[in-house]
């Protein structure tokens, strides 16, 4: 008697729908971000030294990930919302969003 052919869960199929809404790289985009990996990495290592020496950390992979996070997090537009909606109930000035072309034309 032969066994029953694998069959793949549905997790799989799910895995292959998510993977086929990725958007592919031709070469040359694989080029430009391999090149401007090697151009920042300078400038992201003194990021992650300055932060590490800042909250006492080893600057290592964790800390990296651990930057990463907090970065996501202040990057996301609903808490951006959120701070605004909470700026005009308590009658608090707004900073300018950090998203967007206004964003880019504020002096350094």
């Amino acid at each position: 008697m032969k066994p029953a052919p694998w069959r793949p869960p549905p997790e799989y199929a799910e895995a292959i729908e998510a993977l086929s809404a990725v958007p592919r790289l031709d070469r040359e985009q694989v080029v430009r971000l391999v090149h401007a990996e090697a151009e920042l990495a300078p400038v992201v290592d003194a990021f992650a030294a300055r932060y590490a020496q800042t909250f006492s950390r080893a600057d290592d992979a964790d800390l990296r990930l651990w930057l990463l996070r907090r970065l996501e997090i202040a990057g996301d537009r609903r808490a951006e919302r959120y701070w605004h909606l909470l700026a005009v109930i308590n009658k608090w000035p707004f900073l300018p969003s950090l998203f967007g072309p206004s964003a880019l034309r504020r002096p350094c």
